[in-house]
């Protein structure tokens, strides 16, 4: 619940500033977005590997996992948008 509070305070801050960011700001902005990705698809296909060798169930708690880092890397790229959006 905390998690999602928190989803939608960075999101809504990051709408109502308008600041403009440096091309320096938006290169790391993009270069986050890009790492997360990789490491999303990464966590995917290591999720569905497991699946496959070990079966659904005993792959349930490291899918769960997965998700969780994939939403804090998520997090931490947005937070650190809005950050650059207001200096």
């Amino acid at each position: 619940m905390k998690i999602t509070h928190l989803i939608l305070l960075t999101l809504t801050t990051s709408c109502a500033l308008q600041a403009k960011e440096t091309t320096t700001e938006k290169a790391e902005t993009t270069k986050n977005e890009i790492v997360d990705t990789a490491k999303k698809t990464g966590r995917q296909m290591k999720d569905e590997v497991c699946e496959v060798t070990n079966g659904k169930m005993v792959c349930f708690k490291r899918k769960m996992v997965n998700k969780a880092k994939n939403l804090g890397d998520k997090i931490g790229t947005k937070t650190t948008e809005t950050i650059n959006k207001v200096d």
